[in-house]
């Protein structure tokens, strides 16, 4: 669900519950659902504590695991998790090789962006690990990219920007297939 009230919008450790970790829900109401933040953590923590193996299935004979008030995550859900985590994972893989800068910088932006867990990206694989120098959680930038744009110095370096630009279709690249599903298996 969308990050609204009702979503589980965290989810951590916690050693004294019984499930082993606790959720955090938007609004502080019942929980309705959970949102792509919290979705992040909550595989993260199995992965963290053995729930789930690196490919992704439950270990115990389980076919899902419940987060708390019977807002459940299921084997298809993960796999359904796993897609998206491959696609960003090989995507950011793909132009990294592409660039020519060592000391590259990433930056998470837009709803998800804003609110993700680097931590959790990482230890998933999500964000390639020592891949960007730097991680920055940059909030509305396109917002704050077409308030600069009024300004004819910003105008000017957007449209250098854009030339400079270049875009790939990623499933025409060689070797981008492997590259994705070799993305699938957790770290």
């Amino acid at each position: 669900m969308t990050a609204s009230n009702g979503a589980i919008a965290r989810v951590y450790p916690d050693k004294k519950s019984p499930t082993g970790f606790c959720c955090s829900v938007i609004g502080g109401e019942k929980a309705k659902g959970i949102c792509g933040s919290g979705l992040l953590e909550a595989v993260s923590s199995f992965y963290a504590n053995g729930t789930i193996n690196s490919n992704g299935t439950f270990k115990f004979a389980q076919d899902k695991v419940e987060l708390i008030d019977g807002i459940c995550l299921t084997q298809n859900d993960l796999r359904q998790f796993q897609l998206a985590k491959a696609a960003i994972q090989s995507a950011l893989l793909f132009l990294k090789t592409k660039s020519n800068e060592n000391d590259c910088g990433l930056f998470l932006a837009g709803g998800f962006g804003s609110v993700l867990s680097s931590d959790a990206a990482l230890a998933i694989g999500m964000i390639p690990e020592n891949t960007f120098k730097t991680i920055v959680q940059a909030g509305n930038a396109a917002l704050s990219g077409a308030i600069l744009l009024l300004n004819d110095e910003w105008k000017n370096k957007a449209t250098e920007i854009v030339k400079m630009s270049k875009w790939y279709d990623l499933a025409e690249e060689k070797n981008f297939q492997e590259l994705y599903i070799s993305s699938l298996q957790f770290p």
